[in-house]
């Protein structure tokens, strides 16, 4: 594979700021919890979708980097399937993988 194409996103999550206009994705300024967690319905009753429920799972960066991960793959080969765009997509173009920041020194990442 002769190149590599690299885009870093952040998102602030983990506190919910509740007039915050810069949302960028779902994930940003949510609340990520297992939907199995004693406080996951009063949380999601009050927030709405500002909390993201993963099911029976902690939302790790690892859990989050698969769920990117899917999520970008799923998006990618639909548009590849569009007939007419205006960006058609080469047919190598693949996603390889999805690295998430937890904090400055530590990430998790996954690849397919």
């Amino acid at each position: 594979m002769p190149y590599r194409i690299c885009k870093v996103f952040e998102v602030e999550s983990g506190h919910l700021l509740s007039k915050h206009p810069d949302v960028i994705e779902k994930l940003d300024h949510s609340i990520c919890m297992n939907k199995q967690d004693p406080m996951y319905q009063t949380l999601q009753k009050a927030y709405g979708e500002h909390v993201i429920g993963f099911d029976h799972e902690d939302p790790t960066t690892e859990v989050v980097a698969r769920t990117l991960f899917e999520r970008i793959r799923e998006n990618l080969n639909a548009y590849a399937q569009q007939p007419q765009t205006r960006y058609p997509l080469d047919q190598g173009v693949r996603l390889v993988r999805v690295r998430v920041w937890e904090t400055p020194h530590g990430w998790g990442e996954y690849e397919a």
